[in-house]
């Protein structure tokens, strides 16, 4: 971290005997070596103008004693404060580095709690009924198998909306776990293709956006009676309407079959999974 350098034994004693001698030449310098010059001045000063008056060698000697041994006296002072100094200085950078670890962490949490949380709302087997349009009489009707998915954020601020959120799935036989399709997936809150004018791109249908607490469902296959088969279901579907919606391709099988269901936007890829088949009667349920 910053500031947060390695010393070595021998780097610690010179940073000591630095810090030490930092502390203690201001003083030197303001004290110590003024008072000096103010007691030597003088009397070499007065020497000079009058040879015949001797300098008191022993007074100038002590206080130049005195005053060396101020000094050593002080500098061992420093000597012994700086290890402490040093200490703090350290143990200073070491809050002040958790401190910044833990603002870092607050930021880590606060952006995970804001994170989309997309999360399984169960499953559901739904007649669904297709008629020609301005008629109220359906012409094709089937058991849809529908998985249902909600947002549901630990936090409320706008990253927690789930963007662009687009459907995978992987049809697998129950059974021999062999692959059986892929399509993408189609979300049933979105318009019906055949309601597009012909040509018009679809693209736009396939991702979703989730608001928080906000539920969408996804069609995943139907059971055609009279092939006694699943079918996968998407946009691509409605442009055999005429033939049941059965693409070319996406007849399944009886079941049991596992659908993979991932879910890939911002902020968002995860993978859920469900099995559904038949019962004795051929009726659609979930396993």
């Amino acid at each position: 971290m910053a500031g947060m350098d390695r010393l070595s034994f021998l780097g610690f004693y010179r940073r000591v005997f630095r810090d030490a001698w930092e502390a203690a030449k201001i003083w030197v310098r303001d004290n110590v070596f003024v008072a000096g010059v103010m007691a030597t001045v003088p009397a070499i000063a007065i020497y000079l103008a009058d040879h015949s008056h001797a300098i008191d060698w022993p007074v100038m000697r002590l206080t130049l004693c005195m005053y060396a041994g101020l000094l050593i006296l002080y500098y061992a002072f420093h000597l012994i404060r700086a290890p402490w100094l040093l200490h703090r200085s350290k143990e200073e950078q070491l809050i002040a580095a958790d401190d910044e670890r833990d603002s870092y962490a607050a930021k880590l949490r606060e952006i995970e709690d804001d994170k989309p949380e997309i999360v399984q709302a169960g499953a559901v087997v739904e007649p669904i009924g297709f008629g020609i349009q301005g008629s109220m009489t359906p012409y094709f009707t089937a058991e849809f198998v529908k998985m249902r998915f909600v947002n549901k954020p630990k936090g409320n601020s706008e990253r927690a909306i789930a963007r662009a959120v687009r459907a995978k799935i992987k049809f697998i036989d129950s059974d021999s776990k062999a692959l059986l399709l892929e399509i993408d997936g189609r979300w049933d809150s979105t318009d019906q293709p055949s309601t597009r004018q012909y040509g018009t791109t679809r693209n736009d249908l396939l991702p979703m956006n989730f608001g928080i607490e906000e539920a969408q469902q996804i069609d995943i296959a139907f059971w055609d009676a009279g092939i006694r088969k699943f079918v996968g279901f998407n946009n691509d579907s409605y442009n055999f309407a005429l033939y049941g919606y059965k693409k070319p391709g996406y007849e399944l099988s009886a079941g049991p079959i596992t659908a993979e269901i991932r879910l890939v936007g911002i902020g968002v890829n995860k993978t859920f999974s469900m099995t559904f088949g038949t019962d004795l009667q051929g009726r659609v349920v979930l396993l």
